[in-house]
């Protein structure tokens, strides 16, 4: 199973905005600028969203070409499956 790591951060990553906000307001240091962080924020959401477009149109492409230029079907018995194993 391969584990989406960017996915997984997204909490982090709100996390570490909340504590870099926090210390700009307690030292008074303009530090945190909102611009930037919805800018980063909406770039993660379009890679997502085109990662998700892109695996789709992948899958359909592999679909057509197995149903349309596979040679043979291996049938779907036991025996078979022990006979690959």
């Amino acid at each position: 199973m391969k584990v989406d790591y960017i996915a997984l951060s997204i909490p982090i990553f709100f996390l570490l905005i909340g504590v870099e906000l926090l210390y700009s307001v307690i030292k008074k240091v303009r530090l945190y600028r909102l611009n930037d962080s919805i800018t980063n924020i909406s770039l993660g959401i379009g890679q997502q969203i085109t990662g998700i477009f892109m695996k789709t149109a992948l899958f359909f492409g592999y679909l057509y070409l197995y149903d349309t230029f596979r040679f043979f079907t291996i049938e779907n018995t036991f025996l078979t499956w022990v006979a690959l194993f």
